[in-house]
């Protein structure tokens, strides 16, 4: 049934199907590519201040400032060092 369908179009809306799938998987692609980034970016954020915490040499709100980090999530993350240091 489909095949049907795909023999009635013309060729030229087959070249515009093909180009608009081509378009929107080159947009996914870079998407993709964005959200990696975004993603590593803050990985790499939150190793940051996870490390900064355990120094204990700089206040919250300055190492949130420092990693560009919202200040509630470098406060739960020294929350959540503070238990796996009560822990070890």
């Amino acid at each position: 049934m489909a095949m049907r369908a795909y023999n009635n179009v013309s060729a030229e809306e087959k070249a515009w199907a093909y180009h608009l799938s081509m378009d929107r998987a080159e947009a996914d692609y870079w998407n993709g590519l964005e959200l990696a980034e975004e993603k590593g970016e803050r990985n790499k954020a939150l190793s940051d201040a996870r490390n900064l915490l355990t120094m204990n040499i700089l206040s919250h709100e300055q190492i949130a400032q420092a990693v560009e980090l919202p200040l509630e999530e470098v406060e739960k993350l020294a929350v959540q060092l503070e238990a796996t240091t009560v822990e070890a």
